[in-house]
């Protein structure tokens, strides 16, 4: 197992070494920081979630609202248990715990909602390849490792079975005490 930890831990540092010394690129640079930047997606952020909430019919209500304690269990899940218990530095000396990735297990555990929810593959697709670039922005931008953005979207996509699958649990409660946030999908599935 040592053996394998160290490999991994080779090529995480080679590919941000690769990144920041080879490839690195301002223009793309400026990209990919934009692309880690939660202020800058709050609004657009907001603006689809309220689509969702309005005009997304059952599926995407129910979708909507099951996004907050998602991205609750992602993220706290993830910055406030998962990294202390793992207490990997991020690369280049940047500050703050590395493994796993909080960006990454957020992104991918809204794409994995998504994913389940809608049926169109055009945004299926196009929500995951978004995903895949904030988690791929993080590593280009020198604060993870790429196994701190694998692990992160491995964990988003765990939280968000998880969430799915509580909301199967507790659907039909949900549907009869609060048929406003969660009207019956039952015709939709």
């Amino acid at each position: 197992m040592g053996n394998l930890l160290a490999a991994i831990d080779s090529w995480d540092r080679a590919v941000v070494n690769l990144l920041q010394n080879d490839l690195g690129n301002q223009a793309l640079r400026a990209v990919m920081e934009a692309l880690s930047s939660f202020p800058l997606w709050m609004v657009p952020l907001l603006l689809a979630w309220l689509a969702l909430l309005v005009f997304g019919g059952p599926r995407g209500r129910a979708a909507a609202v099951l996004i907050m304690p998602l991205l609750l269990l992602s993220d706290v899940g993830t910055a406030k248990v998962l990294k202390p218990l793992f207490g990997r530095p991020r690369p280049l000396g940047h500050g703050g715990l590395a493994f796993p990735s909080v960006h990454a297990a957020n992104s991918f555990a809204v794409a994995a909602l998504v994913w389940h929810f809608f049926r169109n593959l055009p945004l299926r697709i196009a929500t995951v390849c978004l995903a895949g670039a904030i988690a791929f922005s993080r590593v280009y931008i020198g604060v993870h490792y790429p196994s701190d953005v694998v692990a992160g979207a491995l964990v988003g996509i765990a939280d968000a079975a998880i969430v799915i699958g509580l909301y199967y649990l507790l659907r039909p409660t949900l549907e009869r005490h609060a048929p406003l946030l969660f009207p019956s999908t039952l015709s939709s599935d």
